[in-house]
């Protein structure tokens, strides 16, 4: 009987924590972010971000694609606001391939605890490390 019992619990705590998980993966919001400035245009992929749910996780799927043959080279990054309106521009993702072409980098992004109250992507065009322009969009 007792054996039994223990198992029925093991069981239920399994289909508890099983459940409460996926119903919180379903409660994060997905979406796209597209942005475009001369010579460049990118998109932001985001699945499970939850705005108001601090030490959550976001995941990214960050695209640049460079358009313009000009010699220069694009980038891309991920820009985040917390609930008490602070930013944090992530690092720049660096495309040095041409004209027409195109790259994709997939990472995350944790809230830390104050949340990730508002998310932004950032394009630019850029000779060497000297940016030439740049769109922020989100």
């Amino acid at each position: 009987m007792r054996k039994t019992l223990l198992s029925a619990s093991v069981g239920l705590a399994f289909f508890t924590v099983f459940t409460a998980s996926g119903t919180a993966q379903a409660a994060g919001a997905s979406g796209t972010i597209t942005c475009k400035a001369t010579g460049v245009r990118g998109e932001l992929d985001y699945k499970n971000w939850q705005s108001n749910s601090a030490g959550s996780t976001i995941d990214l799927g960050l695209y640049a694609y460079d358009t313009l043959a000009d010699g220069h080279h694009v980038k891309i990054r991920f820009v985040s606001e917390d609930l008490n309106g602070y930013k944090t521009y992530w690092p720049w993702r660096s495309w040095y391939g041409g004209n027409d072409t195109g790259r994709a980098w997939y990472t995350y992004a944790s809230n830390g605890a104050h949340g990730l109250y508002a998310i932004s992507l950032e394009v630019a065009r850029f000779e060497g490390s000297t940016k030439l322009n740049s769109n922020l969009c989100g």
